[in-house]
């Protein structure tokens, strides 16, 4: 099993309002997504720490009430989550998550060295399952495998969809799910489906049957040579996965008139417009997408966060070609966030006064939590 353990040692803040942490020492746990095995390694932490030593855990999802439960009070006030996206060393997002009884002192201590030291753009999160970035990615994809389901899109077109021309890496849906590995997003699911009991949209959850086939006959991705794609022959030609009876073909190009006209448009907001109100295959699906996922994101507040605005999550200078922030930024003023237009979809049975209501105070931007670790993986 594989353990990284990772220590920053601080130097005490010259700031007097900081000077009050006793020991300015910050040991960052990321070990493997297992409840036990975080608690069974912090257990060990906790005998041999100094009291005042900060104590983070880079978990993506796993609540931190659930972690620090039965620790010492003086351990929990200075213990937090602090959610690295991978690879850290490239991507600006960092959440920070505090648990129930975590000091404002030390919130506000590793926040400014994470800002400071690190250039991280701190988000502030609620404890709750896969925080923000994870909690709406997660739907994002599973929203992207239910579409592809039940409006019978094949692998290919979908990635096609979900790559560059909407400002996505090329990895896309389907070619990032072999990456991450397919036992790995079950497991992710499988995690938000039995931590959200209340989330009205919590059947979105479930794995889509073809995947879970997949995962039953071992085809988990890059790791096992094969997934919703696999490299055949000498010459490592592409073939992609035919979902419906799980063989095999050479990957087939997508072509849809809606994105054949898109890829010239070179603005990415204009080309989101274009895409969103196309009347052809492309634009259903993608107005599916989006209006699903807009609406999840709206009814996440406040359980997941008061209001989100990432600002500061800005991408690295090597993906300024695709602003991670503006990209929903640009979608949310087009038809998107035109809430009349929106209402009188029949994808939508939100009012036009809930719609007006979002926009006004924002709350679309709770939506761009994910872009960091999304829109900047490449």
């Amino acid at each position: 099993m594989r353990r990284r353990w990772l220590e920053l040692k601080l130097r005490r803040s010259k700031n007097p309002e900081r000077s009050t942490l006793p020991k300015p020492l910050v040991s960052s746990q990321a070990v493997t997504e297992n409840l036990d095995i975080k608690r069974t390694l912090l257990a060990k932490v906790a005998v041999m720490r100094a009291p005042g030593t900060i104590i983070s855990t880079n978990t993506s999802g796993i609540p931190l009430a659930s972690i620090s439960d039965g620790f010492e009070r003086e351990f929990r006030q200075h213990f937090l989550g602090t959610h690295f996206f991978n690879p850290p060393r490239y991507l600006h997002l960092l959440e920070m998550i505090p648990g129930a009884d975590t000091s404002p002192q030390v919130l506000d201590f590793v926040r400014d060295f994470c800002d400071r030291r690190l250039g991280k753009g701190v988000v502030a999160c609620k404890d709750t399952p896969n925080f923000i970035a994870n909690r709406i990615g997660t739907f994002f994809g599973s929203t992207v495998h239910k579409i592809t389901v039940e409006d019978d899109y094949t692998i290919e077109e979908v990635d096609a969809l979900t790559g560059p021309p909407i400002g996505l890496p090329k990895s896309a849906s389907y070619r990032l799910l072999d990456i991450v590995g397919l036992d790995v997003w079950a497991l992710v699911t499988k995690n938000l489906h039995d931590l959200a009991p209340h989330d009205p949209w919590r059947e979105r959850f479930v794995l889509q049957p073809f995947l879970a086939e997949m995962i039953q006959r071992g085809w988990l991705g890059e790791k096992r040579g094969q997934g919703c794609y696999k490299r055949v022959g000498k010459g490592a030609e592409i073939w992609g996965i035919d979902w419906k009876t799980l063989e095999y073909h050479a990957a087939r190009r997508a072509s849809f008139p809606s994105l054949d006209a898109a890829k010239n448009v070179e603005d990415l907001g204009e080309r989101l417009r274009m895409l969103l109100s196309a009347q052809d295959r492309a634009g259903q699906f993608l107005w599916k997408l989006f209006s699903d996922l807009f609406l999840y994101s709206a009814s996440m507040v406040p359980e997941i966060s008061d209001r989100v605005d990432l600002s500061t999550a800005r991408p690295t200078a090597a993906d300024a070609r695709i602003p991670s922030i503006s990209i929903w930024r640009r979608a949310a003023t087009s038809s998107l966030n035109n809430g009349l237009e929106f209402c009188r979809s029949p994808a939508s049975s939100a009012p036009a006064a809930w719609w007006r209501k979002m926009r006004e105070h924002r709350w679309w931007t709770l939506a761009t939590a994910f872009c960091a670790w999304r829109f900047t993986a490449r």
